[in-house]
């Protein structure tokens, strides 16, 4: 437990510098490669000094699970050819609903540590070609299937327990997690790209 606590320290400055973010929603007509694209692109349009993407060194995929979404495997660098930065090395990060969380924290990494000085990071998941049982069955794929799935454990019932935990430590309660509901709604509602872009 000692090294949970160890304070660490970035080797240099790292900055985010653009930012962007492709429609929400059910397209029929575009697979996750085109997501991905829009949000480059949408990052290209969003930046104050402008960008040239042959300035991209390394580039970090988030992406749970296209391989059983889509069929389509390999993601990293077919996204890399559709922007048209290859060759560099471009990798997908796979870690259920953290994948693009955790793909930004490699990204950081990759900069701090000084082997690159501008890294790409993005994020997409394309889970509407499969019907709801298929997406549900996908989703909960990524439980262990030793011990959690065996015991009859669910992501609904896993994050209630963990609420629950996070109340009896904390004495947090129902209200809180209302206004927490409240507030991601509020956030969605005012971005016009999201599909709860409604009050």
């Amino acid at each position: 437990m000692a090294t949970i606590n160890k304070k660490r320290q970035l080797g240099r400055p790292v900055s985010v510098v653009g930012a962007g973010l492709s429609q929400f929603g059910a397209f029929p007509d575009k697979d996750s490669r085109d997501l991905f694209v829009e949000a480059f692109r949408d990052m290209i349009q969003n930046m104050d000094k402008g960008f040239d993407i042959q300035d991209i060194e390394c580039a970090y995929v988030g992406n749970y699970s296209s391989d059983l979404f889509e069929h389509q495997g390999h993601t990293a660098p077919i996204v890399a050819d559709w922007l048209g930065i290859t060759p560099i090395p471009i990798t997908r990060i796979e870690n259920a609903c953290a994948s693009s969380g955790s793909a930004l924290r490699e990204g950081v990494m990759a900069i701090a540590s000084g082997m690159y000085d501008v890294v790409l990071v993005g994020g997409m998941e394309k889970m509407t070609n499969l019907p709801t049982d298929g997406v549900t069955d996908v989703l909960a794929s990524a439980a262990d299937g030793l011990y959690e799935v065996p015991a009859g454990l669910t992501f609904p019932g896993i994050f209630g327990a963990i609420a629950k935990a996070h109340m009896d430590r904390y004495e947090t309660n129902l209200d809180h997690l209302l206004k927490v509901a409240i507030k991601n709604h509020a956030n969605g509602a005012s971005t016009p790209k999201l599909s709860s872009s409604r009050r």
